[in-house]
Order: structure tokens, then sequence, then C-alpha cells
């Protein structure tokens, strides 16, 4: 199947060619979007094909032969204007196993309704544009007006939605969908802020960012693209009435999310805190965005906006990456404000970021090639203008191979930005008039405890890496070492890769270290929780005197990722972050480096995680065992659990009467649990 063509959005009437009158601004508006799609074809041609064809099929008929069929569900199918194109059929034929059945029962009266209970389908985010890549999600604004549909239908609706977003994950495609009511959008009510809603921290910049990187899949189109540049909010009023008044204006076909003219202080604070919130997942995009923070901030929101940059030049039909790229259109404003600043640390950390998003390997070769993408002819300009040296860019290209070390310092630079933008925005906000924040109790809550789980330092926590990507500091392989210091103690050392040979011959292995401790239940718990380890990582020992075995590594290893899972802080769920943290999992580590002749409690660790997502681990002396496990079960969700026995785990080194002393060390973290309840 050939998904290069765009047919399902071809049918859209342009005017204004050679000879004609000059183009519309819905005209102009129709051709650039057609651009973003081919942009999105050619970047991933089968996944695009998903979301711009498949997707809008999936919304707007309810049958059992196309993914996301609710049974009973054939009100809340239907989206505005939609028709199934060629290119559709071809798709859906491709793709969908059992689409010759429906189009047998495509006919008749069961598939036809009354309404159309989604008034537009858009994509916002990098589709289409140069930030785009193999891995991209889709992001879908699912317009309704909620006064139109029952909460039957809604309820329904949203059940259609997870059921296509399911159906995308098992084809490695990530479809998020938004359900956004006309009247709220207008007023900038976004709801609360959760893992993928920005809520009250950001509600007008996210209209900006909707604005400037849009594409339009099915449905309505944005009226805003037929209002003025930067209009304000009086003006656009005025002229949006007279567009609905004019005679033979369509307008059923456009649909009115509202102005974004100017975003004010009151909303920086809270977008600054939302920003780093989601820094812990994906901090290139965090750094681009509140860096664009920063600059709205320094100009008191005087200058004009990205989305309003990239109207004027679409209108104005100013062609090329520089003025129609949303993100390229960012990115030179950022550069060009840092630099003005005389911030060359900030220009290029921008620029590695951008870089990095953008997935396109500059190499020599690519500048020979006879037919590029528009990728590879956009970052090849970026490169040159930016006077990067071979070097430079082979640098980035091999991110992946990149010691432990470079990954940290790297992941540092990236987070030590966040924060200092965030101090100094809430700097500037703290003297600035009229800068109240715009954000609500609740979110400033629930976005401030994220933020003290994963940044805060406290004795005994295990620190979240501040890593550069998810996967960037997951290891192959790990070797660990017990070092004999003087006084004959043991300090665990942990490296990347099998360092044996190089320990062996005394060689320098610096450059492979990850981790060390006195306790190697706390190494081990580190590489767990922080992914550097997972179930597919080969663990190395080397030979020693100590009574640890290999096997015995693994099995921790192993108890940990099952029964501690590692959950993303900006993933816990709003009710439970408001609550004060309650421990929810608790690991008791006996004799783990003991002699196997040890019949009682040698050598102790304890291993738990709090209900925010923070991890702890303690070495407390034997004799006050009891005492300590008291002192933490009185805080524990003990309740939550079906029995005691779901909340924590005891590991015990396999030697002689091993099972005997586990028996007796579940008895005492059994009697802990009863004394507080």
């Amino acid at each position: 199947m050939d998904y290069g063509t765009v047919g399902g959005l071809g049918n859209q009437r342009m005017m204004g060619e050679r000879g004609g009158p000059p183009p519309s601004a819905a005209q102009l508006f129709l051709a650039y979007n057609k651009r973003r799609v081919e942009a999105a074809v050619q970047i991933s041609p089968q996944k695009s094909a998903v979301a711009f064809y498949l997707v809008p099929l999936m919304l707007n008929y309810n049958h059992p032969s196309i993914p996301g069929y609710i049974e009973g569900g054939g009100d809340s199918a239907g989206v505005e204007f939609f028709e199934i194109s060629q290119e559709t059929r071809q798709i859906a034929n491709s793709m969908l196993r059992d689409f010759s059945v429906f189009e047998k029962d495509l006919p008749q009266n069961g598939l036809q309704r009354r309404q159309s209970p989604v008034e537009s389908l858009m994509l916002m985010g990098s589709v289409g544009s140069c930030a785009q890549n193999a891995d991209s999600d889709f992001d879908y604004w699912v317009v309704v007006d909620e006064t139109k549909l029952s909460p039957a239908i809604l309820a329904s609706l949203k059940r259609r939605l997870t059921a296509v977003e399911k159906w995308g994950e098992k084809q490695n495609i990530e479809l998020h969908f938004f359900i956004t009511d006309v009247t709220k959008v207008r007023a900038n009510d976004f709801g609360k802020a959760d893992k993928e809603s920005a809520g009250s921290s950001q509600a007008k910049l996210l209209k900006e960012e909707f604005y400037r990187t849009c594409v339009h899949v099915a449905g309505k189109y944005p009226i805003w693209w037929l209002t003025p540049v930067a209009a304000t909010d009086a003006d656009y009023a005025v002229v949006v009435a007279k567009l609905v008044a004019t005679p033979n204006f369509e307008k059923a076909r456009y649909v009115d999310l509202g102005n974004i003219h100017q975003i004010e202080n009151s909303e920086a604070f809270g977008s600054a805190l939302w920003q780093i919130n989601k820094a812990m997942e994906s901090p290139y995009k965090s750094v681009l965005k509140i860096a664009f923070l920063e600059t709205l901030i320094s100009k008191d929101g005087s200058m004009t906006l990205p989305c309003d940059d990239l109207k004027k030049f679409v209108l104005a039909q100013i062609e090329g990456p520089d003025a129609t790229d949303p993100y390229l259109i960012l990115i030179t404003r950022l550069l060009d404000f840092y630099a003005a600043r005389k911030r060359d640390d900030v220009v290029n950390l921008i620029r590695k970021c951008f870089y990095n998003k953008a997935s396109v390997k500059v190499i020599p070769g690519i500048r020979k090639k006879q037919s590029r993408t528009f990728k590879e002819d956009v970052m090849i300009r970026c490169v040159d203008r930016w006077g990067w040296s071979e070097y430079d860019a082979n640098r980035l290209n091999n991110f992946k191979e990149w010691d432990f070390e470079s990954m940290l310092k790297l992941g540092n630079e990236l987070h030590s930005f966040l924060l200092e933008t965030y101090k100094s925005v809430t700097d500037t906000l703290k003297t600035a008039e009229g800068a109240k924040s715009a954000i609500s109790d609740t979110d400033l809550t629930v976005l401030g405890r994220k933020l003290f789980s994963f940044y805060k330092r406290i004795p005994g926590k295990i620190d979240p890496i501040r890593r550069p990507t998810d996967d960037s500091v997951r290891q192959e392989s790990v070797t660990f070492y017990p070092l004999v210091q003087r006084g004959k103690k043991t300090v665990w050392m942990a490296y990347r890769g099998n360092v044996a040979t190089e320990i062996a011959k005394n060689s320098g292995v610096e450059y492979a270290f990850l981790r060390k401790a006195m306790s190697l239940p706390e190494v081990i718990f580190w590489l767990a929780v922080n992914n550097v380890v997972d179930g597919g990582t080969f663990l190395h020992l080397i030979p020693n005197q100590l009574p640890t075995s290999l096997k015995t590594i693994q099995g921790l290893m192993k108890m940990v990722n099952d029964f501690m899972p590692t959950e993303s802080i900006s993933s816990i769920p709003n009710d439970v972050l408001l609550k004060q943290p309650a421990i929810t999992r608790l690991v008791v580590v006996v004799n783990f480096t003991s002699q196997p002749w040890k019949k009682e409690v040698d050598e102790v660790t304890l291993l738990w995680q709090n209900s925010h997502g923070e991890k702890f681990c303690e070495s407390p002396e034997p004799k006050n065992l009891v005492t300590r496990l008291a002192e933490l079960n009185a805080n524990a969700a003990t309740t939550s659990f079906a029995t005691p026995y779901d909340f924590f785990k005891v590991f015990v080194a396999p030697v002689e009467d091993a099972a005997k002393l586990e028996k007796a060390v579940r008895g005492l973290v059994i009697s802990s649990i009863k004394r507080q309840d």
C-alpha cells in the first residue's frame, strides 16, 4: 500500500491558482494543512495513514468490523462532514481485516445517524513538523458541544476513544484523545491537572500551542484562521460575528474555539511548575517550553505569539520551514532571545534539545543524497547556521553510545536549566504588578508534591536519575565488585558492562562506574528502581571471598523488579497526591552478605516506597529491627491490601536454615503491623 497520497483531505477544493483570484484565508489554511499532512506521511507513512484516515473512520461509524465498536453505542459515533475517500477505503482494506464486511453493511440505515457528536477532529503537537519522528505519538482534540450531548452519549464516546487507543497500542501506535468542549475551550477551561492535562496551570499556553501546531483531520475547521493576525479578544469577537452574519458564509463548516491574544504573567508560575513536572519523562520538550515561557515573562506579554507569527507567514504566502514549521518558528525565537542575552550555554542546550528531538543524523553522506526528506534539509540548514563542526553533530549522533557519566551530565544540565528558569520566573513574578498566579490551589498542591518527590533530597531516599530520555541509562550488562578497603570494610561497586578482565589486570574502570554503597542491596535497589537494569540485563559478579553469589543477586533483583515496579511520579493520580504519603511496599532483606552459618539476623536492609513515588533504603542495626519496623508500619497503607503479606516481602540469602529465618522475620513484620491496627 502506498501511503504517500492525501486524498482523504484532497477533496477540499483549492482556489486561487495562477490566473485566478487571490486565495482566501480559508484556502491558504487548507493548503498549509495539506502540506503538514504530507510531511507527516513522509516521516511516518503507516502510522500517519492510521492517524489521518482510519481514526476518523473509527470515530464515524459504530460497526463490529471496525475498531472502537461499542455495543449499543451508535449515538456516540459520527464526525461532522466526514466522507469515506477512496484512499480511506484502500488503507482500511489493507489494515482492517474485516473491513469488507463493513462495506457490505454501509448502505444500510443502521449505520446512519441523526447527529454527529464530534464536531471537529484535530491533531496537535509535533505531527507534520520537523520535530516529529517515527516514535511520536498522536494527540487529538475531539471537539464536542457538551450542551448537545447526553451524559450517556458522552460516556459512550469516552469508551469508544479508549477502545481505539487500546487498538492503537496493539499496532504500536500511540493515540491519545482529549474530549474538548467548545464552550470551555473558548473560556480557556482545560479542567484539572493530571498526567496529560495541564489543567489550570497553563490554559492559554496550551491554546497557543494548539493553534500553532494543530493539523485538521476531519470535521469543522477552526475559525481562528479567518481572523486577523494578533487580534485582540474584542476585535476577534467582532470579526467572528461579522463572518457568521455574512451571506453565503458556510458557518456550519467552522468551529469557534476562542481567541488567543496575550498570555498574562499570572499563568507563568503554574506553567513553569507543570513543565518541570513533564520533564520527569520528557526533559527535551520541557526545556523548550519553559524557555519559551521565560521569553514571554521578559517581554511582559507584549511580543507577538508564535501562533500569530505562523498565521502571518501562512496568510502572506511566505514559504519554507522557517516560516511555516511550528517547531522551527519556536526554536528560532528561543535562540535569538538567549543569544541577545549572551547566554551561550542556554543557546547550546536548546540546540542539542532540538537536534535530539528531531532525530535526524546530519552525517557527511547526507549532503550527497539525491533525494532528501524535508527534515534532513531543515537540520542541514540548522547545523550550518549554528556553525557546528562534523564532530559536534557526530557527538549527538552517537548519543546512545555515550558513557553513563556523560549521559548523567546531560540529564543534570537539562534539569538544572529547568530549575534555574523556574526560579527566575517565580522571582520575576514576585515583583511583577498584577502577577497573581492563575493556577488553582489543588493543581498547585498536586504539581508541587510531584516536584518534591522527584527533586527533594532526603536521607535514605533513592534519588531518581535525571535522565535525558526514558531509555538513555538502561544497561545491557552490569558488573558487581566488592572493593575491600582499609579496615576490611567492603564497598560494593557497580559498573556498566563486563569489566572483570580490566579489574583483574588492575586497569582503570572509572569510565564504567555506575554506583557504590556499603550495602549491596542498596546498590541493587538503586539500579532496579532507576531502570538501569531490567530483566534483560546480564549481571556479572567479580569472584571474591564473600558468600554472596550471582544467583542471590539475581534473585533480589527479580523480587524488586516484580514487587516494586517502577512508577513514574508524573503519572500518580491526583487524589493520592492530595493525601499525605503512606508506605505502600516494603522489602526486608536479611543476611544478604553474611556468612552462611549465621542463623540469627546478622544484617538487615529495608527497602520501601511510598504512595508519592519515593523510594528509600536503610540498613538499621539488627537489634533495632523490631522498633524500626513498628515506626515504618505506623505510616503504612496496609489496609489497602487483601492481606498483610501483599504489602511486604522478605528476602533471605539461600543458606542453611534460610526458610526458618525468613519465617521468623515475616512474623516480626506481621506483629508490627498488627500492633498498629
